[in-house]
């Protein structure tokens, strides 16, 4: 709902899937997610390692039918979501695979984005992360640091899968990528000025 707020430690979002947008997690309506592995001001014993414990993974949005967006997190209406060590693993949509943000804010630190699958169409490449503003009353955001993208790809038209757009951001999006590593091809951050 409208201003909801949702903080988790050692979540896992596994398996889910939607129709239009966000496999894993929707936010909107200036809805706060906060997700993370370590509880702040706790003693690190929580979750074993081999649990990952904090994790979005093999969720999906209409099988990467065209138009699908967000196959772990979908973001609008000026949401904002926090992650911070947690993997991102094996979501699909056909654009946005590991997020889609629209009109909202979108941090990642320290997390592991993987083998997640985003499809092209004719006329549009799929992606890892999408920035758009089409409900235009402000830009998205999107900060990240001590993030990997690693082995996430796009099926092409031809039924191939080639390495993923990692970051495709629109124009007045505002971008901010600090000490982070992009395995996935030799674009992986891309801006354009129209949509």
């Amino acid at each position: 709902g409208p201003a909801a707020v949702l903080t988790a430690h050692e979540l896992i979002v596994d398996g889910n899937s939607a129709t239009n947008g966000g496999g894993g997690l929707v936010a909107s309506e200036q809805a706060q997610l906060r997700m993370q592995r370590d509880y702040t001001d706790a003693p690190a014993w929580q979750c074993a390692n081999a649990g990952e414990c904090s994790r979005i993974s093999n969720n999906s949005v209409g099988a990467g039918a065209s138009g699908t967006v967000g196959g772990a997190i979908a973001l609008y209406s000026h949401a904002q979501a926090d992650l911070a060590q947690t993997i991102i693993r094996g979501n699909t949509a056909q654009d946005g695979s590991v997020a889609s943000v629209d009109t909202a804010t979108l941090r990642l630190e320290s997390v592991l984005a993987t083998k997640n699958r985003a499809f092209d169409t004719a006329t549009h490449s799929g992606s890892a992360l999408r920035t758009q503003f089409l409900i235009a009353d402000g830009p998205a955001i999107v900060r990240v640091a001590y993030t990997t993208f690693a082995d996430n790809v796009r099926r092409d038209t031809a039924g191939d899968d080639v390495p993923a757009l990692d970051i495709v951001a629109q124009q007045n999006s505002q971008l901010s990528i600090y000490s982070s590593a992009f395995y996935d091809g030799p674009s992986s951050v891309t801006t354009y000025s129209g949509y």
